[in-house]
């Protein structure tokens, strides 16, 4: 959705790990509350976060309302279970 509005990628990774590098400078280091299966997968691949707190979307993504900001923040949320779902983002249309 982000990419929409901006009419380019919003995470341009050149490889994996750039690649969730750029999330994290944006979206902020998860927390292990956050997305606890991230740490446990980390660990098993000798893979440690580097730390950020992120940016505001909004910033990123300036034209957009408030209330697509809110929906792209949902969608991105670190833990895939914390997302919504089709139905529950056409619930509130």
């Amino acid at each position: 959705m982000a990419e929409l509005y901006m009419l380019r990628p919003l995470f341009p990774g050149t490889s994996e790990l750039d690649q969730i590098f750029k999330i994290i400078n944006v979206l902020g280091t998860p927390t292990k509350e956050e997305w606890p299966e991230s740490y446990r997968l980390a660990t098993a691949m000798n893979f440690s976060f580097h730390q950020s707190s992120g940016v505001p979307l909004k910033s990123i993504v300036n034209t957009a309302s408030d209330d697509a900001i809110k929906l792209m923040s949902d969608f991105l949320a670190w833990c895939p279970e914390k997302r919504p779902t089709a139905v529950n983002v056409c619930d509130k249309l």
